[in-house]
């Protein structure tokens, strides 16, 4: 295969989904009505996201930048215990062909406040 038609491929996009940070707060919302993008604002409540961009990755050929991919953490906050979006939120991610870990889960109580789990999905846009 020759740079051009490796380059090619590699900006080539899945038809269902053009992945694109500016549409990953539209994709978030079907699964969760509470998105915020960098920091949550006002008192959300119930269930909440929070996805931040943390850094780029480039497909390289022959030396060129060829293709990017954002780094983005996705932050989700529940008061649920096995809260079904964190099972919504990987099929989402599945779904549209993101790849994902979830390297971090927490869970935590603030002073006055109710039971918070916290769950960290890092994902390549």
């Amino acid at each position: 295969m020759d740079i051009k038609s490796a380059i090619n491929k590699s900006m080539s996009k899945p038809a269902h989904w053009d992945k694109n940070i500016k549409t990953l707060n539209e994709l978030l919302s079907t699964v969760c009505n509470n998105v915020f993008h960098l920091e949550e604002v006002g008192n959300p409540e119930g269930n909440y996201i929070v996805y931040v961009e943390t850094g780029k990755k480039y497909e390289s050929y022959d030396n060129i930048n060829a293709y990017g991919t954002y780094l983005v953490d996705v932050h989700v906050y529940t008061r649920v215990e096995y809260d079904p979006l964190i099972e919504a939120l990987e099929k989402l991610f599945n779904d549209n062909s993101i790849p994902f870990e979830l390297p971090e889960i927490k869970y935590g109580r603030s002073e006055g406040q109710m039971t918070v789990v916290y769950y960290l999905f890092k994902c390549e846009i």
